[in-house]
């Protein structure tokens, strides 16, 4: 079992910037995922969220990680209300990444390594067909 604790990732920003997420909860052995909280927008419905969860399948002798990114982005209000009070910040749309491993229980440390550094190297090596698909959602063919 390992320790919750803060991770930080860097964005695609001309000028990184470092997106710290803050457990807020753990797994703990249940079928929650954990809870990592990004606090930096000051506003609940526009926290980024990040959940991990590791769940075995006994019936299919298998353990699957679910990654799930989460970021909202919040609507712009305009405070020329009846009343003057600007209102209440909703999210205007959110941006979702689920990334799932499945591994059989034969599988071993070397091979599931392997299996998160190829994933990693596929989103962050800049493979232009990969790139032009998530960033100008352009098909492949």
């Amino acid at each position: 079992m390992s320790q919750i604790a803060n991770i930080i990732i860097n964005d695609a920003q001309a000028i990184p910037v470092s997106h710290t997420f803050t457990p807020q909860n753990a797994q703990m052995g249940t079928s929650e995922p954990a809870l990592l909280l990004n606090r930096a927008s000051g506003i609940y419905a526009g926290f980024e969220r990040l959940t991990v969860l590791v769940r075995r399948s006994e019936s299919n002798k298998a353990s699957k990680v679910m990654l799930k990114l989460v970021k909202p982005t919040l609507a712009v209000t305009s405070p020329n209300t009846a009343s003057g009070i600007q209102p209440q910040p909703t999210v205007g749309y959110t941006c979702l990444a689920e990334v799932n491993f499945t591994f059989p229980d034969s599988s071993t440390l070397a091979e599931r390594a392997d299996m998160r550094q190829l994933v990693a190297g596929l989103l962050i090596s800049g493979q232009p067909l990969l790139k032009s698909a998530i960033e100008d959602l352009s098909p492949l063919y």
